[in-house]
Order: C-alpha cells, then structure tokens, then sequence
C-alpha cells in the first residue's frame, strides 16, 4: 500500500478522516474539515462541486492518484471524497500528493526527451 493510502486509514482510524461527499461538505461548513481529497476517478461535476464547497469553506482541495476503490479499500469506507480534519494529517497528505505529481511530472519529460532522441 502507498503512503497516501496508509495516511488516510490512519486518518480515519484517529477518527480525523470524514468520508462521503456529502459528510465532507457539512464538514467544510461547519469548519472541521482543513481540507478535502478526492479520488482520480470522481466525476469532473462532483470534482467541481467539491472545490465549490471548500473555497466556500475557505479549505483547499486536491485530487489524489488513487482510485476510490483503492481508497475504499484503505480506509475501509466506501468513498471516493474525503474531509480531513486534522491539519497535520491534511498537510502530511498534501507533501504526498505533490510529491506524486512532480515524480510523474519528471517521469514525462523524461519520457519525452528519450522519444526526442
């Protein structure tokens, strides 16, 4: 398992992690959420709506690599939207996910210069 995935069933066995789209937007409105993940595989409509409820909110929200089925499965909750309220869990699984996408970021370029050659 990855280290988002572990964060996040951490998160929720701490009971810091909320999950479910709606559960998450009450979280964001009643200001426990610091921030909301939602999985690669969410519709682009539920993305949109999500990020509409926390800018609202005043939290950021992210999309991860992870499918919510391997999110389900790590958090033991069938979710593909979750509202982490805990900074520290929240800013722990931020570095990951930026961490990700600069690693495949590279991995493009790369891939573009070995095609270039």
């Amino acid at each position: 398992m990855n280290k988002l995935l572990s964060m996040l069933g951490l998160a929720r066995r701490a009971g810091k992690l909320i999950c479910g789209f709606d559960a998450s937007v009450e979280a964001a409105a009643n200001a426990e959420a610091k921030g909301m993940i939602a999985a690669v595989d969410i519709s682009e409509k539920t993305y949109k709506n999500l990020k509409f409820e926390a800018d609202k909110a005043g939290i950021p929200c992210i999309r991860m690599a992870e499918t919510s089925f391997e999110a389900s499965a790590a958090t033991g909750r069938k979710a593909g939207v979750f509202a982490v309220c805990d900074e520290g869990f929240f800013r722990a699984m931020k570095d990951i996910i930026d961490n990700q996408n600069s690693e495949e970021r590279v991995r493009e370029s790369t891939a573009e210069g070995d095609a270039n050659e």
